[in-house]
């Protein structure tokens, strides 16, 4: 009995202390859980799937991806000279470095010994071989033709070409490159350069250019003309009657009936209206040739007029010109040419 205990007391000891440990034995196969004491997959990093956002999706380049704007070419401030007939004109109106020609031939017109058909060639530099422009003036009584930079911010001289057309009719005609440098353009109009004036032609305030009117009585208009974006432009504050002041050329008309005016200063501006009676005689001054007219008084002052002018084409027996609402001829006997 006393050889049992010690032998029972050494199992006790041995059982406790295995009480003590704790195994954790691996899964066996075919166990799909997780020893508890294993650390989570989602403690671990995510490895990156995609490449990053901000690489390049194509090789660079050594071309350029877009053109880079040119330079504008500028022209010549004040640039005027004037072309030869005859003869071949050298120049470049549109600042291209290629050089373009003009050329003018002339013949007698048939029938008429002393007036002249006219013949004006223009070639492009930039054109194909045989492409001309070719412009017909016919029953001429002369012609002079300029070249001239009305805007030196376009990249593009002006050809004037002016004349007398069939004798009797002062007419120009314009050619220059369109804006986008592709084709030629012209235009023509009823006025003239003033030969005696034409040296005093500026980029700004282009050069002084006769007109035609029929608003009281037929008479040529002087003003400053140039050739902008829409074709021949009036620069000058409208048009001044040319022989006004002239003692050789009465211009003035004595009225049939009493004319309601606006004074207005040589500024234009309004001093309130007043009324020119019967038998006085006024004195045409200034116009822009369609929708006002000012006359000299007879103290000197100045009135202003509204002016109406109606074509035939639009309206029929009631054309002509019309003063203030009432047609011209009522106010007196106009001087129109015969």
């Amino acid at each position: 009995m006393k050889r049992l205990l010690p032998i029972a007391l050494i199992l006790v000891f041995a059982m406790t202390l295995c009480g003590c440990i704790n195994i954790n034995l691996p899964a066996l196969p075919g166990n799909t859980s997780e020893p508890t004491n294993a650390p989570s997959v989602t403690d671990a990093p995510e490895a990156p799937t995609d490449a990053p956002t901000d690489a390049p999706t194509e090789a660079p380049t050594d071309e350029p991806t877009e053109a880079p704007t040119p330079e504008p070419v500028l022209g010549y401030k004040d640039h005027i000279i004037e072309l030869k007939l005859e003869a071949e004109n050298k120049l470049d109106i549109d600042l291209d470095g290629l050089e373009d020609t003009l050329y003018v031939s002339t013949a007698p017109g048939p029938d008429y010994e002393e007036l002249t058909n006219y013949t004006v060639t223009f070639t492009r530099g930039s054109d194909a071989p045989g492409i001309n422009y070719v412009y017909e003036f016919e029953y001429c009584d002369g012609m002079r033709i300029w070249v001239l930079d009305c805007d030196p911010s376009d990249s593009r001289l002006e050809i004037v070409m002016s004349y007398y057309w069939n004798g009797e009719y002062g007419a120009s005609t314009y050619i220059r490159v369109s804006d986008d440098g592709k084709t030629v353009e012209s235009e023509s109009a009823y006025i003239w350069v003033s030969e005696d004036d034409i040296d005093s032609f500026t980029s700004e305030g282009g050069f002084a250019a006769f007109v035609q009117t029929d608003i009281f009585g037929t008479h040529p208009l002087i003003g400053r003309v140039t050739v902008g974006k829409d074709g021949f432009e009036v620069v000058s504050d409208g048009y001044t009657y040319y022989y006004y002041d002239d003692p050789e050329y009465d211009i003035s008309v004595k009225l049939k009936r009493s004319l309601t005016v606006i004074i207005v200063d040589e500024d234009g501006n309004e001093l309130g209206s007043y009324t020119v009676a019967k038998n006085q005689k006024v004195t045409p001054y200034k116009t822009d040739a369609e929708s006002y007219l000012i006359l000299i008084l007879p103290d000197g002052r100045l009135g202003k007029v509204s002016v109406e002018v109606r074509s035939w084409s639009d309206y029929g027996d009631d054309y002509g010109i019309f003063i203030n609402g009432v047609d011209q001829d009522l106010y007196g006997d106009m001087p129109y040419a015969g």
